[in-house]
């Protein structure tokens, strides 16, 4: 018992031994050998002999293939290493017990060529679990390796990006015992005919100050980008614009296509394969057209929407130069919106507009081209002058306005008020070529009581009001009461002329056909005596003219008339009872009765003998009977008369008598 315990204590203790005796690394050569390899500073234990066995299945059979005394590279003829995953552990004796190492296996690399630049690797595990991850190299010769990636997966899958080139690929696993297992070199012809991504566009923009149209977009992710292809839609094609070069440069100013036309623009990206990605999305200049309205001082303007715009566009800002002055925001609208009213807007001034597309969050923008606006309003400038407001047929209202023919208006319009306060618009008349003074009707007032105010105005392209006139009023005529032979009139003021020479009164009897000038005053009022008059009638017209004197700016010598008005004096008759036709007297010549302030129209005189034969008859109030009947003397004797006339508009005058003729 004793002896078998020492025993089982040796062998604990040769076991221990054997739990400190680690495989190699195995790396494979490009002919299909594997070495065996140990870090340096490692060294089995003494007094023991090392045998090397070898299996293509983990599992399987196992063959010794060589014995090795102290860590050193062991080579393994295997020549089907290439392909077949190869299995090795160590064996230690000391002749009586075996102890054994750790098992490990060969890297086996197998690749994949797409012929399209892409390459699969394959391999396996030299052991499981792996303390380290694989890695992976590449390079263009076996002596200039790098590192491409680690991975702890059984497979890789690189792009490449390269144009005919011999790759050389190599797994290796930096094991924590100090050495690395590696895969044999594995090296293959390899192109890259994959396009690199598409760059994405983010603003086609028009620089405001320049007016030369400027392209921005993102640099897409691949490594062997070389440049880029910018295009343009030109007479129903994608036409190349230029060929950027540099990943880097992601901005370009197109100077050789017109900003004042809307442009559209696509790009791609070349890499050193010189393959090209496709197209991108389209992104087009912004347009802006501006419809001013001068007469309502505003402009609006319209545009096309930004497409395109990554994240879209959040809206609008709107900006103005004002008769060349720096750009200022005047407005912003939203995205969805595509017009904008700049409203009081100078209309003596020039304008320059653009508008920029935004996103507010990726902060991007898109500048339109400029557009001028020239509103080219004439503003109103000039005076006019009311020549005259005058009663015209003693019926209507006349008013003369003039404005010369130079001065720049749309129609020249007169404005009336029974107040001087509150004016409506009387009428309007359009500018006629050649045409200075324009006259007016008022039918719509009552020139005998009415005093209404007058004033006229110019109105420019956009119906505003200039060049007023000063306000005028028509002269109206009145009676006042009069005793005996006077008859008073008073009338309104006329402030029309700027010299007024003086009041003219013109006046015209039953008697005569038209007015006739009576007297002139500066005053507005005058009592006339018409006992001079009496005989000739019972009415009186008179009529005032207001007339200018010489100082008219233009020239002018204007006269205003007012209404006409009526008077008339009580009658009042003495008819003598006899009369000699051959009297030395002339007065006692002619049977005439002696009338004063008899109305004309309706008077009526006639004469009978004693049988009741008309011997005479008149409607002339100046008329008489000069004693003779048909230009032969009447008999002596008495005579009957009888007088009618008119005393007022109700009642007729009849008197009846007896006159003798003698001789």
């Amino acid at each position: 018992m004793l002896v078998i315990g020492l025993l089982l204590v040796c062998g604990m203790i040769h076991t221990s031994w054997a739990q400190s005796i680690t495989m190699g690394c195995t790396q494979v050569t490009e002919n299909g050998d594997v070495n065996i390899v140990w870090p340096n500073n490692y060294s089995f234990p003494a007094g023991y002999t090392y045998q090397i066995f070898a299996s293509t299945n983990r599992q399987g059979t196992y063959t010794g293939i060589g014995n090795i005394s102290n860590p050193q590279t062991f080579v393994h003829h295997a020549n089907s290493a290439l392909t077949q995953q190869w299995f090795y552990y160590i064996e230690g004796t000391d002749g009586n017990i075996i102890f054994r190492s750790d098992t490990v296996g060969t890297i086996v690399l197998g690749i994949t060529n797409s012929g399209k630049g892409s390459a699969r690797l394959d391999y396996f595990a030299p052991y499981q679990p792996l303390a380290k991850p694989f890695t992976v190299y590449r390079g263009l010769t076996e002596e200039a390796l790098a590192i491409v990636d680690t991975t702890s997966a059984l497979f890789y899958s690189d792009t490449t990006h390269y144009c005919g080139e011999m790759l050389t690929y190599q797994v290796v696993v930096a094991d924590n015992r100090g050495c690395n297992f590696q895969s044999s070199p594995f090296s293959d012809m390899y192109s890259d005919f994959l396009a690199p991504d598409i760059p994405t566009l983010d603003t086609v923009s028009i620089n405001p100050n320049t007016n030369h149209i400027e392209i921005g977009w993102d640099r897409p992710k691949d490594e062997d980008l070389i440049g880029y292809i910018i295009y343009i839609f030109k007479d129903g094609i994608w036409d190349d614009v230029d060929t950027i070069f540099g990943a880097e440069n992601t901005f370009y100013i197109d100077t050789a296509n017109s900003a004042d036309e809307v442009q559209q623009y696509r790009i791609c990206s070349i890499d050193t394969c010189r393959n090209a990605s496709p197209l991108g999305d389209v992104h087009h200049t912004l347009s802006l057209s501006a419809n001013p309205d001068k007469c309502d001082s505003s402009v609006v303007l319209t545009w096309n929407a930004y497409e395109n715009m990554p994240g879209g566009t959040t809206n609008y800002h709107i900006f103005a130069s004002e008769n060349g002055d720096p750009f200022v925001q005047i407005g912003d609208v939203a995205g969805n919106l595509l017009n904008f009213k700049h409203e009081k807007a100078n209309t003596s001034s020039n304008y320059t507009y653009y508008i920029q597309a935004y996103n507010s969050q990726n902060q991007f923008s898109s500048s339109s081209m400029k557009t001028d606006v020239v509103f080219n309003r004439t503003i109103g400038y000039g005076n006019s002058l009311l020549r005259y407001v005058s009663v015209k047929d003693n019926d209507h209202v006349e008013i003369a306005v003039y404005i010369p023919d130079s001065i720049i208006y749309h129609q020249i319009s007169v404005y009336k008020s029974i107040d001087k306060n509150s004016f409506s618009l009387l009428d309007t008349k359009s500018k006629s070529p050649n045409l200075s003074t324009y006259t007016f009707i008022d039918t719509n007032i009552d020139v005998a009581m009415e005093q209404c105010y007058y004033f006229a105005a110019a109105t420019d392209e956009c119906d505003v009001l200039f060049a007023y006139t000063d306000t005028v009023s028509n002269i109206v005529l009145q009676l006042s009461d009069a005793a005996a032979d006077l008859i008073n009139l008073q009338w309104t003021d006329y402030e029309g002329f700027i010299n007024l020479d003086c009041y003219e009164i013109w006046r015209q009897t039953q008697s005569e056909t038209t007015l006739s000038y009576l007297d002139n005053t500066q005053s507005q009022e005058y009592a006339d005596n018409v006992w001079d008059y009496h005989e000739s009638g019972a009415k009186f017209k008179y009529q005032i003219l207001a007339k200018e004197d010489h100082g008219n700016p233009y020239g002018f010598e204007d006269i205003s008339y007012s209404n006409i008005v009526e008077a008339q004096k009580d009658p009042n008759n003495f008819i003598p009872n006899t009369f000699r036709p051959n009297s030395e007297i002339e007065a006692n010549r002619i049977f005439k009765p002696v009338l004063s302030y008899v109305d004309a129209d309706e008077y009526h005189f006639i004469i009978y003998d004693r049988w009741g034969q008309m011997m005479f008859e008149t409607t002339d109030l100046t008329e008489g009977w000069d004693g003779t009947v048909k230009g032969k003397p009447a008999e002596l004797g008495v005579y009957s008369y009888v007088i009618t006339y008119r005393l007022n508009e109700k009642k007729m005058y009849s008197k009846y008598g007896h006159v003798t003729l003698i001789r």
